[in-house]
């Protein structure tokens, strides 16, 4: 996946200076939304490869609170669940988002074999390990939690 979007990018690239070349000097409505488009397709494949390079997913669990910390070349995202609200820690290996495309996993935006009730959503994480793993870090986690309480 990372080599295609490598080459896709270098394309992408070259693309986006021709499109952009041609706007300047004869700007259409049509050409207007395609640059918008494109530039925005471009902007999702770079931020996947990045994520693939340097993206990193940090679970904690301390005094009561499951915090899933994602970095980025320095930009954290920290999300936080009240462990008395949590329910139903599991290994969910086929993930399905009704609200969204099960081929999302193909582009990059796998969601994670773990998962768990929160306040009636249910919240996925740990997306890169095998089921094995998964499986691994959901008895820590119930241990862990356990003994928190």
């Amino acid at each position: 996946m990372f080599l295609f979007l490598s080459v896709w990018l270098v394309l992408w690239g070259l693309t986006e200076f021709l499109g952009v070349r041609t706007l300047l000097t004869d700007p259409k409505g049509f050409l207007i939304v395609w640059s918008i488009v494109w530039t925005m397709g471009g902007a999702l494949a770079l931020y996947i490869c990045a994520w693939m390079i340097a993206g990193r997913e940090i679970v904690s669990l301390q005094s009561g609170i499951l915090m899933i910390k994602r970095t980025l070349f320095g930009h954290v995202r920290v999300r936080q669940f009240d462990l008395l609200h949590v329910s139903n820690l599991r290994v969910d290996p086929e993930p399905y988002d009704p609200e969204g495309p099960r081929a999302a996993a193909l582009y990059g935006f796998r969601i994670g074999p773990i998962a768990f009730e929160y306040r009636g959503k249910t919240i996925r994480f740990a997306d890169g390990v095998t089921e094995d793993e998964a499986y691994e870090i959901v008895a820590l986690l119930n241990g862990a939690a356990r003994d928190a309480f």
